[in-house]
């Protein structure tokens, strides 16, 4: 990790504000060390965005490609009234959960591929900038569609985990996963992913 006197970086990150983006990860990461004033671990969960109007060039296998730029945020994973995850789907639908029964029952699965207006804000730490997800909206009525989704859309669940979308995951979430603090036994990957149907409609 590198750390710069002045507000440079050595890497592109997303601008602020506003971004058309769709939804391609959503992965279970377990407990997690607590840090901060929030020292107690915590069970948390990641989710993955590309944003369709900003491209970035990076190296694949030596070779220079180009693709949307993605960006993400880690949410403690639970769907309690006052939970950012919570609230989080709910501003990306637009619609408030009726119950925390029916947030509690709400399938995350349903977010891949799913269209938004993603904000970012940026912060600054030590001299370092920060692109940050700050909230989500649904698409505007009447808004066109920005292109295609380019990235393949990861769903990966501990408690059903597939060793395939395990293997496509960057290294940083797989450390995440491996490094994650174990409470009881958990399932081994199987060989190859479930595919699950599911609508476009608002899930709840």
């Amino acid at each position: 990790m590198k750390f710069k006197a002045s507000s440079s970086t050595d890497f592109e990150i997303a601008p602020s504000g506003n971004h058309v983006a769709y939804c391609t990860g959503v992965i279970d990461i377990g407990m997690q060390p607590g840090r901060g004033q929030y020292p107690q671990p915590r069970h948390e969960v990641y989710l993955r965005f590309e944003l369709c109007n900003e491209r970035v060039k990076y190296q694949r296998d030596g070779k220079e490609v180009e693709g949307p730029m993605s960006i993400g945020r880690t949410f403690t994973a639970s769907m309690s009234e006052k939970a950012n995850l919570r609230k989080f789907v709910e501003g990306l639908y637009g619609k408030a959960f009726p119950s925390d029964d029916v947030a509690e029952s709400f399938e995350f699965q349903s977010l891949l591929g799913r269209q938004c207006l993603l904000n970012v804000t940026h912060t600054e730490r030590a001299g370092k900038r920060y692109a940050n997800v700050q909230s989500a909206a649904p698409m505007p009525k009447g808004m066109p569609a920005a292109g295609k989704q380019e990235n393949p859309s990861l769903f990966f669940d501990l408690e059903n985990p597939v060793a395939e979308v395990f293997d496509q995951l960057p290294k940083w979430l797989k450390e995440k996963v491996t490094g994650r603090i174990q409470v009881k036994a958990e399932k081994p990957p199987v060989e190859k992913p479930e595919t699950t149907e599911f609508d476009d409609e608002i899930p709840f």
